[in-house]
This record gives C-alpha cells, sequence and structure tokens, in this order.
C-alpha cells in the first residue's frame, strides 16, 4: 500500500516537472522572438534617419556624388571595410531612390520626387 502512494506521488511530480519545462522552453523562445523584432526595429529606424537624411541633403540641391555609400550605426559616412548600413542612391533628373541594406538583406526602401518650382 505505501509503495503505490510513493510511485503515485512520483508521477505526479514527472508531470508538473514536465509542464514547467514545456512552460520555460515556450517562454525562452517568446523572448528570443521578442529580441529578433526589437533588433529589427532599432535596424529600420537608424535606415530610415539615413535615408531621411540623404533626402534632405538632395532636396537643399547638395550633390551626392557616388551610387554607393557606406554608414555605421551612429549615421555617420565610414569606410567600406567598417561599414555597417550599404546604401545604393540611383538618382534620375528629379527623382531619388534609396535603398539601405543590412548584412547583405535589403532592410529599408523609398524613392522621392523633388519637383522644382521654376524661378521668376
Amino acid at each position: 500500500m505505501r509503495h503505490s502512494k510513493s510511485g503515485l506521488f512520483l508521477m505526479e511530480l514527472i508531470v508538473a516537472f514536465l509542464f514547467f519545462s514545456l512552460a520555460s522552453a515556450v517562454c525562452v523562445q517568446l523572448f528570443v522572438k521578442a529580441n529578433t523584432i526589437n533588433d529589427e526595429s532599432i535596424r529600420k529606424k537608424e535606415a530610415s534617419s539615413i535615408a531621411g537624411n540623404l533626402i534632405e541633403l538632395y532636396k537643399n540641391d547638395r550633390p551626392i556624388e557616388k551610387e554607393w555609400l557606406y554608414f555605421d550605426t551612429n549615421g555617420d559616412l565610414c569606410e567600406k571595410d567598417s561599414s555597417t548600413y550599404k546604401v545604393h542612391l540611383n538618382q534620375k533628373q528629379q527623382s531619388l531612390a534609396i535603398h539601405v541594406y543590412y548584412k547583405e538583406k535589403e532592410i529599408y526602401n523609398i524613392s522621392y520626387y523633388h519637383h522644382q518650382q521654376k524661378k521668376l
């Protein structure tokens, strides 16, 4: 009689252990996914800021002479070797297309059309 009670308690303990193990595995996966989403959001925000700065230069008729530019995480221009963000610029008459890449994957793109008024 005593033997069956201890076996039942051990079975209950094993089921509880498995339940908490499964719950902790799900929680860890949720935290990892949240961290990944947060990192992507930060990269997109930085890419948006870089593109916005380039559009402001373009709107103020400042020449952007290169087709490929490289930026660090602070949004500052840097050399190709130490770059984090790679930006491809495609300038046509009054339009500018910007494609921002992070680790060879496009994370942001925008097209801008600049209408200049006729000078009187």
